[in-house]
């Protein structure tokens, strides 16, 4: 990690997650839609929703989770995107840039690693 990537990083961990872009894969005429949604990982599971929780790191009612353990984590040629998981469960990402994407990477494979 380069040094902003390092501190963005850390950032996500102090706050207890940030805000990143998920692909909601529509059908019909609207197609897949990028949302924000708040991002937060704790002992092998990412919660997102599309509020911050009221407690940092939170998982409340309105969040949803996806276990981390086992899942393959990807990165698209374009210095933004990342899926999680493979085939047609996987989830899709979008960061703001390539160190904002190398910080979500790094966040998200310390939950991979916690979920073993």
């Amino acid at each position: 990690l380069n040094d902003r990537a390092a501190d963005r990083s850390d950032a996500l961990v102090a706050e207890g997650g940030g805000w990143i872009q998920k692909r909601d894969r529509g059908f019909g005429a609207g197609g897949d839609r990028w949302k924000r949604r708040w991002v937060s990982v704790r002992g092998g599971t990412a919660w997102y929703a599309k509020q911050r929780p009221p407690q940092a790191g939170g998982g409340g009612a309105e969040s949803k989770p996806l276990a981390l353990a086992g899942l393959a984590l990807s990165v698209g040629s374009d210095g933004r995107a990342l899926r999680l998981g493979e085939g047609p469960d996987a989830v899709d990402w979008q960061c703001e840039g390539p160190a904002d994407r190398s910080a979500w990477v790094a966040y998200f494979k310390a939950g991979i690693a916690a979920g073993r």
